[in-house]
């Protein structure tokens, strides 16, 4: 039994649910069972009551040692042979609790903030670096996986049909699972003034995000027959892979995108995004135009309107993301429980 501790909410949306659903579809291929704990009753979807062993909500947070506890002795109920920890809350203090519990552990990290004690640390960045991570590393057997080849994408991904692409004719506009802070409608009203007619604009939001009401009505009125929203979509991957560009924020998507390989316009929403939308910038496989807060109307326009005239030369990024992460990621946590054990 595998044990994971994830978070996930409107105002920190489902990247992190969406992982370690990834994550341990690759891990039960393997003949390992999953049990998750942390997240909402409402983030199941279908598929999950046959994924998850167990589903247990934990969303009243009182600190670290409670957490902690809490989790460690939920998994020697279940006989946990190894946990996986995707909570940024989760700091030393925590993680020398799970320690003396002796349950081995993979933890997820972008922050190079937090000395680290866990047996694995998955970075997944493009800018991951193992020099940034050797004053941090308190365990001498702790392995690092670092990078996109760790990538975990959605297993649909891999099955999408994708195209060649040479034009513009659909472009994707979406900011994550959970709040877009607002970032979907100025986007799109951008995008409508700038475009071609003939360009439609793709909308993906989630099902928690607070706005997509206004954003719905917002269409009604002013989508011009080019404006298609898509609420939690069950095809999601089938809808990134007909697009030909990405406006986005720089959260995990983005990796599901490259996988696509569509340029993307990025626009983070959380400060955590901002190193990762850089690097795809440095990579020539999209452009990074800064925080929402910070972003004139007139620049993401003209922006828009230079990716568009400018489109290839852009690099497709589907060589950086080969859509294999979460099998490798699975490997090695079980090569680590066999160790263990």
């Amino acid at each position: 039994m595998i044990v994971f501790r994830c978070n996930a909410s409107p105002k920190i949306g489902i990247g992190h649910l969406m992982r370690c659903r990834s994550l341990a579809i690759a891990c039960k291929k393997l003949g390992l069972s999953c049990s998750i704990l942390g997240p909402p009753d409402n983030y199941k979807v279908e598929g999950d009551d046959a994924l998850f062993d167990y589903w247990v909500e934990q969303s009243d947070w009182v600190s670290e040692t409670d957490d902690a506890e809490k989790l460690i002795l939920f998994s020697i109920k279940v006989n946990a042979k190894a946990l996986i920890i995707d909570d940024y809350k989760i700091k030393e203090s925590y993680q020398k609790i799970l320690k003396k519990s002796k349950i081995p552990w993979m933890q997820f990290d972008y922050t190079y903030q937090i000395l680290l004690w866990a047996d694995i640390v998955l970075n997944s960045n493009i800018t991951a670096d193992i020099q940034a991570y050797k004053k941090l590393k308190m365990n001498p057997k702790t392995r690092f996986l670092l990078g996109a080849k760790y990538a975990l994408l959605r297993p649909e991904f891999t099955k999408a049909i994708l195209k060649k692409r040479k034009t513009v004719e659909r472009i994707l506009i979406t900011f994550g699972g959970g709040d877009d802070r607002g970032a979907i409608l100025f986007s799109v009203r951008a995008a409508l003034d700038t475009t071609p007619k003939n360009i439609e604009l793709v909308i993906v939001s989630g099902k928690d995000n607070p706005r997509n009401k206004e954003i719905q009505e917002w269409v009604q009125v002013n989508g011009k027959g080019r404006v298609i929203l898509n609420i939690n979509p069950n095809n999601v991957a089938e809808i990134f892979a007909s697009c030909d560009l990405a406006i986005m924020a720089g959260g995990t998507s983005t990796f599901e995108v490259a996988y696509c390989g569509l340029p993307m316009l990025l626009i983070t929403i959380a400060k955590n995004q901002i190193k990762q939308a850089k690097a795809w910038e440095d990579l020539n496989v999209g452009l990074y135009l800064g925080e929402l807060s910070k972003i004139n109307y007139i620049d993401i326009c003209h922006q828009i309107d230079l990716m568009i005239k400018n489109y290839n030369k852009y690099l497709l990024a589907d060589n950086i993301v080969d859509g294999c992460g979460s099998n490798r990621v699975a490997s090695e946590i079980n090569n680590c429980i066999k160790e263990s054990s």
